[in-house]
C-alpha cells in the first residue's frame, strides 16, 4: 500500500480551509435572525419541536436545521450552521475539478472560494441559497469524477434547497446548450466519452446506483427519516416559488448585482476579463483550454443576465456567477503567475506597484471622508495622477528589462493589493451584524430588513419576566407585531398570546386590571389607543431598511470606503404593565364614550 505523503499542497489547501470555515463561523451566532432568515429557522424550530406545519420549499434546510435545534436546542448559531457548512464544502470543490484545471488554477481557486466576500456572505446566511450552490457544484464534479453514489446524495440535496438551484440550472443548461450546438463542448464530451466505452452492464448499473443514491436522499432528508412523510412533495415547491420569481419583484435594482460584482470582487473581474480577452485576442494560446475558458465565459455571462432579468433576484443569485468567473480568473492568474527571470526586479517593480495603488486608496479614502458627493476637478487630477505614476513605471520596467519582467511585477503588485482589499471587505462582510451593538457598515449581501436591537429587547423583557415570574421566559405577553424577526426572538416564551385572539389591542385598555395582560408587542401606537396609564412603554428600533434605491447608497464615495449610508427603521413598543415596577399602580384612564 501507497503511503500517504503530505506535500506543500496539501497544507496550502488545508490552510484555505480552515480560512474560509473560520470566516464563516466566527461570530455566527452575533447578529440576530432577520426576517428572511426567521421565516425558515421557525419551520426548522417546529419540525425538531414536533409540530405539524406546511413545510416550505426548501426542506433541506429545513430538515437539517430542525434535526440540530432537536438535539442541541435552537440558537442564531445553528440556524445559521447548515449554510456555513455547505459554504466550507465549496472550497473544497475545485479539487474535484483538478485534472482540467492543473495544479497551480486550482489552488488559487481554492483560495480565491474561501475568501471571498460574497460567498462568506451568502453563507452566513439562514436559507438554502449556499446549500442548493455547493451540493450542485459538488454533485457534478462527482459526476465527472465517475462517483455516482456521492453524485446522487448531493444531487438529491441540490434539489431540496429551494428556488435558487433552478435559477443556477438555466444559465448553466443554455450554456451547455450553446456550446453543445457550437460543438465546442470537449469538456463533458470525454467524460461522456469514457462512460460510454464503459461495459453496458457497467453503465447501467452507474446509473442506477446515481438515482437510487438521489432517491434514498431526498426520502431520507424530505421527510427526517420519515417523520413527516408531506416533506416528500416540498421540494416541488421550489418550482412554483421559481416561476413566481419572474412576476413577484423582490425590490433589488439590477445594477445593484453588477454594482456588487466590481465594488466586492475586482480581483475576480479584472483578471476574469483579462482571460476572455486572452483568448478572444489569440485563440491558439496553449496556456488555457480555450473552449473551457470559452464555456466558464458564457456561463457568467448568462448565469448574470438571467439575475438581472429575473424580478425576484436577490444578491445571492450572485453565487452562480461568482463560481465561474473565479475559475476564469484562476486560469488566467496560474498563467501569470509563471516563473520569470529578474526576480529581483519583478519584486521590486510589485513593491512599487503595491505602494502607488495604497497612496490612491489613500487620496479616495481622504475624499470621501470630506463628506462631498462629487469629486471636484482637483481631487480628480490627484487620483489620475497617481494611477499614471503606475502606467510609467510599468513602460519604464518593460524598456528596460522587457514586457514579460514588467507584466510580472505589474500582477504581483496588483493581485497582492486587490487581495488585501478583498480581505477586508471580507472581514467586514462576516463581522457586520445589527443590533444595538452593531458595527456602522452597510453591506449588499444582507436582504432587507434586518433587525435592529434584538439584544436590548430580549434583554429588557427577560429581566421584567424574572421579576415578575422568578423566570426569564414565562411573563404573559399579547403580541401585535406580525414579524418573523419577532417570533424567533420569542421562540422560549411560553405564554405568547397573538393580539387578534381574544382581544385586539385596540380594546385592552377597556379590560378590568386583573385581565391586563403583563407584556403589550405593539407597533408605534396611534392616538386611539389608551395605555399610557396602566403600562409603561419603551420603543426599540426593530426593522432596518436601507434609505436608498439605487445600485449603491449615496453618497457612494462614502460607502465605497467606509460602509456608511442613510438607513431607516420601523419600530416596535414594549409595554410592560406598571405594577410590575417597584410602586407601579393599574390606573386606567377612563375613555369618554359618546351615546347616541
Amino acid at each position: 500500500m501507497k503511503p500517504l505523503r503530505f506535500t506543500s499542497e496539501h497544507l496550502l489547501i488545508a490552510l484555505a480551509f480552515l480560512l474560509g470555515m473560520g470566516l464563516r463561523l466566527i461570530n455566527l451566532g452575533y447578529a440576530p435572525l432577520s426576517d428572511y432568515e426567521a421565516k425558515w429557522a421557525l419551520q426548522a424550530l417546529s419540525i425538531a419541536r414536533g409540530e405539524n406545519i406546511a413545510i416550505g420549499s426548501q426542506p433541506g434546510y429545513i430538515m437539517l436545521s430542525g434535526f440540530l435545534f432537536w438535539i442541541f436546542g435552537s440558537s442564531n448559531f445553528l440556524a445559521r450552521f447548515v449554510p456555513a457548512l455547505a459554504g466550507s464544502c465549496l472550497i473544497l470543490s475545485p479539487l474535484l475539478f483538478r485534472s482540467r484545471l492543473k495544479q497551480l488554477p486550482t489552488l488559487i481557486l481554492v483560495f480565491a472560494l474561501a475568501l471571498d466576500p460574497g460567498l462568506v456572505g451568502i453563507s452566513r446566511l439562514a436559507g438554502g441559497s449556499m446549500l442548493a450552490a455547493s451540493c450542485a457544484i459538488l454533485a457534478i464534479g462527482f459526476a465527472i469524477n465517475r462517483r455516482p453514489v456521492l453524485t446522487g446524495i448531493f444531487a438529491g440535496l441540490a434539489l431540496l434547497s429551494g428556488s435558487s438551484l433552478w435559477i443556477g440550472a438555466l444559465a448553466l443548461s443554455i450554456t451547455l446548450l450553446i456550446l453543445r450546438w457550437r460543438k465546442q463542448l470537449p469538456f463533458f464530451d470525454e467524460s461522456i466519452a469514457d462512460f460510454l466505452e464503459t461495459q453496458r452492464s457497467d453503465r447501467q448499473s452507474c446509473l442506477l446506483r446515481g438515482i437510487l443514491s438521489m432517491a434514498i436522499t431526498i426520502a431520507l432528508v424530505a421527510s427526517l427519516f420519515l417523520r413527516y412523510p408531506h416533506g416528500l412533495g416540498a421540494w416541488l415547491l421550489s418550482i412554483s416559488d421559481f416561476f413566481k420569481g419572474w412576476v413577484t419583484p423582490s425590490g433589488v435594482p439590477a445594477l445593484r448585482l453588477a454594482a456588487g460584482l466590481l465594488v466586492y470582487q475586482p480581483l475576480a473581474v479584472i483578471f476574469g476579463l483579462i482571460g476572455i480577452a486572452h483568448i478572444w485576442i489569440n485563440p491558439s494560446q496553449t496556456h488555457l483550454h480555450p473552449q473551457l475558458v470559452k464555456g466558464l465565459a458564457l456561463w457568467s455571462i448568462l448565469s448574470l443576465l438571467t439575475a438581472f432579468v429575473y424580478i425576484g433576484r436577490s444578491m445571492g443569485d450572485l453565487v452562480w456567477t461568482l463560481i465561474p468567473l473565479w475559475t476564469l480568473a484562476a486560469l488566467e492568474l496560474g498563467y501569470l503567475f509563471n516563473p520569470v527571470e529578474s526576480p529581483i526586479i519583478v519584486f521590486g517593480e510589485a513593491t512599487l506597484t503595491f505602494v502607488i495603488l495604497c497612496i490612491t486608496w489613500l487620496l479616495f479614502s481622504a475624499i470621501a471622508s470630506t463628506g462631498g458627493v462629487f469629486m471636484d476637478w482637483l481631487q480628480l487630477a490627484q487620483l489620475i495622477g497617481s494611477l499614471s505614476l503606475l502606467v510609467l513605471a510599468a513602460y519604464l520596467f518593460s524598456t528596460g528589462w522587457g514586457w514579460k519582467v514588467s507584466r510580472a511585477g505589474l500582477v504581483w503588485g496588483s493581485v497582492i493589493f486587490l487581495s488585501l482589499y478583498m480581505l477586508s471587505a471580507t472581514w467586514g462582510v462576516s463581522q457586520y451584524s445589527a443590533g444595538g451593538k452593531r458595527y456602522l457598515r452597510q453591506e449588499l449581501w444582507y436582504p432587507a430588513p434586518l433587525t435592529g436591537n434584538a439584544d436590548l429587547f430580549t434583554s429588557a423583557l427577560s429581566d421584567l419576566s424574572l421579576w415578575h415570574t422568578n423566570h426569564r421566559n414565562t411573563i404573559d405577553i399579547r403580541l401585535a407585531v406580525d414579524a418573523p424577526s419577532m417570533l424567533w426572538i420569542l421562540r422560549d416564551f411560553s405564554n405568547v398570546k397573538p393580539a387578534s385572539i381574544d382581544t385586539p389591542v385596540a380594546d385592552i385598555s377597556h379590560l378590568p386590571p386583573e385581565q391586563l395582560p403583563s407584556i403589550i408587542i405593539t407597533y408605534p401606537l396611534d392616538g386611539d389607543l389608551n395605555l399610557s396609564a396602566a403600562y409603561r412603554g419603551q420603543d426599540f428600533s426593530w426593522q432596518i431598511y436601507p434609505s436608498w434605491d439605487g445600485a449603491l447608497p449615496f453618497p457612494a464615495l462614502s460607502w465605497l470606503v467606509f460602509r456608511n449610508a442613510p438607513e431607516e427603521s420601523v419600530q416596535v413598543t414594549l409595554w410592560a404593565r406598571a405594577d410590575l415596577f417597584p410602586g407601579g399602580d393599574l390606573e386606567i384612564e377612563e375613555t369618554s364614550q359618546v351615546t347616541p
